[in-house]
């Protein structure tokens, strides 16, 4: 006699640690987690991971409404390429953040360097506008 069937956590089947040939076995012997894995695929369709670099700052800011939130936190459970990306960047302010006053660049090259990034933000080829 056996016992009961033990399901690999999928929300996680993307992650550099996930024995990827372990879960693909079970998933060739069990529909459900056939139709638990679709279903992960259709969620990480509805955040690229260029959409999420892109709303990164807002994101750390929380100036994201509810809504997109939700999409943001579905899309980090399922992909630890943006969950380090955005330690990354946490880290980084964090840094910035130490970096006293008088150390800090003039107001002129400050407005430089964010009027260069908003030019090539808005020319950036395949940039995605949320509508909804």
């Amino acid at each position: 006699m056996t016992g009961p069937t033990v399901h690999p956590d999928l929300e996680h089947y993307y992650d550099r640690a996930t024995d990827r040939a372990a879960v693909d076995a079970h998933l060739a012997t069990c529909p459900e987690c056939r139709a638990w894995l679709d279903d992960i695929h259709e969620r990480i369709g509805h955040m690229a991971c260029r959409e999420f670099v892109e709303l990164v700052t807002e994101f750390l800011d929380d100036a994201v409404d509810d809504r997109l939130r939700a999409r943001i936190d579905d899309h980090l459970r399922l992909c630890e390429g943006c969950r380090n990306y955005l330690d990354q960047m946490r880290n980084t302010v964090a840094t910035m953040g130490r970096i006293p006053l008088r150390d800090a660049p003039p107001a002129s090259v400050r407005a430089g360097v964010l009027a260069a990034f908003r030019a090539w933000r808005a020319a950036a080829p395949g940039r995605h506008h949320l509508e909804d």
